[in-house]
């Protein structure tokens, strides 16, 4: 038998997770867990020394990681011209600075991974630049790298105002990613493991006809972080999904 399990973490210590998977595929059934990616410390695929496929996905927004690599060659051509012009080396640290275009975060790995930065190799000492490409170098790349600075902070302004939709638009683009996953493992059984991922599991359940087992590991609606308007939703997908289970695995009778 195959499952498939869908859990929203990057799958590295997850114990509890682990150990059902393992059970499983020792008493010979096929796991595949989908998860999230962290760019530089996961691989997007693997299989454990335990058997256990795992295929993770980005956390990223829909268009970010592009946005993230035309910010990246917009700023390296605008400090390579300048190093062109002037015969000075490559400025590498206003240079990322520039490609920015989000605050580090670890909410959103994968967001604000470093472009390729332009070298002190790439400079031009040898270039004897005249006093009038410097003078021009001097007057234009202020304003190029102004471009670069407000569209920066236009974007961090926008994301700010966005707040929770931003948030809402993240969720959906990971869950159209494991379900898109999980429709491709087509396995006889999708595990969801917790409310995050259950919206999840009963679409691929519905669309392939494969059973669904929903594991909750809390009380997700009486989480005392949780505000009104996210314990609503909380509410609405465990009214909405719960029904759609085949068997539950609960963390108290209640």
């Amino acid at each position: 038998m195959k499952v498939c399990m869908f859990v929203k973490n990057s799958f590295e210590y997850d114990a509890r997770v682990t150990k059902e998977a393992r059970t499983l595929i020792e008493a010979g059934h096929d796991v595949t867990v989908v998860a999230i990616h962290v760019p530089g410390v996961t691989a997007e695929q693997e299989t454990t020394q335990d058997g256990i496929h795992v295929r993770r996905v980005s956390r990223v927004h829909f268009g970010l990681a592009t946005l993230n690599k035309v910010a990246g060659r917009y700023a390296g051509s605008i400090e390579t011209r300048h190093a062109k012009l002037t015969g000075e080396p490559v400025d590498v640290a206003k240079q990322a600075q520039l490609a920015a275009v989000v605050p580090a975060s670890t909410a959103t790995p994968g967001a604000n991974q470093r472009p390729s930065l332009a070298t002190a190799s790439a400079a031009h000492p040898g270039n004897r630049s005249s006093l009038a490409t410097k003078a021009w170098a001097a007057i234009t790349t202020p304003i190029l790298r102004g471009f670069a600075h407000t569209a920066r902070f236009g974007f961090r302004a926008i994301k700010a105002v966005l707040g929770r939709q931003g948030l809402a638009l993240k969720t959906w683009a990971i869950n159209k990613r494991m379900i898109a996953i999980g429709l491709e493992v087509d396995p006889d059984v999708f595990h969801s493991h917790d409310l995050n991922t259950l919206y999840i599991g009963w679409q691929c359940a519905e669309a392939t006809g494969a059973k669904l087992v929903y594991d909750s590991h809390e009380l997700a609606t009486e989480r005392n972080r949780m505000d009104g308007k996210w314990r609503k939703w909380a509410m609405w997908n465990e009214r909405r999904g719960l029904p759609k289970a085949d068997a539950l695995i609960t963390a108290s009778p209640a």
